[in-house]
């Protein structure tokens, strides 16, 4: 599992390493109409939470500005269970990494 683990983090930099691209997608998606593609996209973030704190400081604001927005929607009672899980482990591994 250690070797999975370290295996999806090496994945996860090098995708965001794409930089704003990435970032101004990933925040269309999550605000998308499309619920499968928004879906698909918060957990593609939530995945990545934890790499966006290794970013440098403007990679990082950029990723936070684009993200945090589209984040916000899942974390309404009125969302699915799931859905808002994974908004919150997006965040909690996000801070966790400070």
């Amino acid at each position: 599992e250690l070797d999975s683990e370290s295996w999806c983090r090496k994945i996860s930099r090098s995708i965001i390493l794409m930089g704003n691209p990435l970032f101004h997608a990933l925040g269309k998606g999550l605000q998308s109409k499309s619920l499968r593609v928004s879906r698909d996209c918060l957990i593609a973030v939530a995945r990545m939470g934890y790499e966006f704190a290794s970013l440098g400081n403007s990679l990082q604001d950029s990723a936070c500005d684009t993200i945090l927005a589209g984040i916000a929607r899942f974390l309404h009672p009125g969302s699915e269970l799931e859905e808002r899980l994974l908004a919150c482990l997006f965040l909690f591994n996000y801070a966790s990494s400070q």
